[in-house]
């Protein structure tokens, strides 16, 4: 079980499991550009972080910290330098999404690169992610993990339909709103996708890539989709 789970959160970054082809499949990027829709970068700001999001209170966040997966659980951080760059990291990615104080970050440690919003309100990140990645890029992963809610609606409904390319257009559509996110924050919009290679690289020398089932966008096409993104932004 813990086995699956470490698997799904590694494809939670695209990491490809076949040898990428020249070029993108058209039809998921030129849908997910046109679903986030051009205007400045502050006009599509509004569009994606303004959606109605049902926040969650302590009272399920506790819940949902008592449920985690026991491997999380006995491995969790409590203390040190790494811990408090993650939650300074977090806050500074949550304020701008007006988020504060309704999503709870727990550190755990595991050498897998992994990370994966638990239960919409708290956010699991392993020091085998946060560690090597540096802060603009650790902004942007986990401004794609707390995206995922504003498109929910549409992931649930993929899910259900076995919809695998709606699914990967979601994908693209919390990378256009991480990309979003460290560029707000006064940091570079390109270390999002420095940091997802950096992962791709980490999870390839650990050799946990071949052989699992592919249901994300391929490293190629999440670049190509941000690089049409940025000029559409005008950036």
């Amino acid at each position: 079980m813990i086995r699956r789970s470490v698997f799904t959160l590694i494809l939670s970054f695209g990491i490809a499991v076949t040898v990428a082809a020249e070029t993108a499949a058209p039809d998921i990027i030129d849908v997910a550009l046109k679903d986030i829709g051009a205007g400045r970068a502050e006009e599509v700001q509004s569009r994606i972080f303004g959606t109605p999001l049902t926040l969650l209170g302590s009272e399920f966040r506790t819940r949902a910290v008592e449920a985690l997966p026991d491997q999380v659980r006995r491995h969790k951080v409590t203390e040190g330098s790494l811990l408090r760059r993650v939650e300074r990291v977090t806050r500074s990615v949550l304020r701008l999404h007006g988020r504060e104080g309704t999503i709870e970050v727990i550190l755990f440690r595991h050498r897998v690169p992994q990370a994966m919003l638990w239960r919409g309100c708290v956010l699991l990140l392993s020091d085998g992610l946060a560690e090597p990645l540096p802060d603009a890029e650790l902004a942007g992963v986990i401004a794609h993990e707390i995206s995922h809610p504003y498109f929910m609606d549409e992931m649930v409904g993929a899910q259900r339909a076995k919809d695998e390319v709606l699914m990967r257009v979601v994908e693209l559509k919390c990378d256009a709103a991480a990309v979003l996110t460290v560029r707000l924050l006064g940091l570079d919009p390109s270390s999002y996708l420095r940091g997802l290679k950096r992962i791709k690289e980490i999870t390839r020398r650990m050799s946990l890539s071949g052989g699992l089932e592919q249901t994300h966008p391929e490293l190629h096409e999440r670049a190509q989709f941000l690089e049409r993104f940025v000029t559409q932004l005008g950036w």
